[in-house]
């Protein structure tokens, strides 16, 4: 299989893993930082003829500095998958921001009538308008 089409089979499963439950979503986030570090050397060299042949074609040296990949930068890309994988499920949240500027979230799960919780915000936000 090549790029292109591992790239489509991924646009095609996202759906299905942004839906799955966060056990599963974490465990193919510590699978990808795990795959990371098992094939980091080939990553690296495939990186390098990437690099060689950047220069050779004269790309700038700025846009060759953010080509580079390697060791500190593969380290600072598992620290933020370790840090995702920490974060809490975003799934279940509905973020506001009350008129009064005050920003939060609520957990759907924590209030079963979530409805009514949008629709009174909606109602507001459009008496709101109106006086506006």
């Amino acid at each position: 299989m090549n790029i292109r089409e591992e790239v489509g089979k991924m646009k095609k499963d996202a759906p299905f893993l942004a839906a799955s439950p966060i056990e599963d979503r974490n465990r193919a986030l510590e699978k990808i930082a795990e795959n990371l570090k098992a094939h980091k050397e080939d990553i690296f060299q495939a990186n390098d003829k990437d690099l060689e042949e950047a220069e050779k074609n004269e790309v700038s040296a700025a846009v060759i500095k953010r080509l580079k990949f390697n060791e500190a930068k593969l380290k600072d890309v598992l620290s933020g998958i370790e840090q995702l994988i920490k974060l809490e499920d975003p799934l279940e949240k509905v973020t506001y921001i009350a008129k009064d500027g005050i920003e939060g979230s609520w957990s759907i799960s924590d209030n079963k009538n979530i409805q009514k919780i949008i629709n009174d915000n909606v109602e507001a936000l459009k008496s709101y308008q109106a006086v506006g």
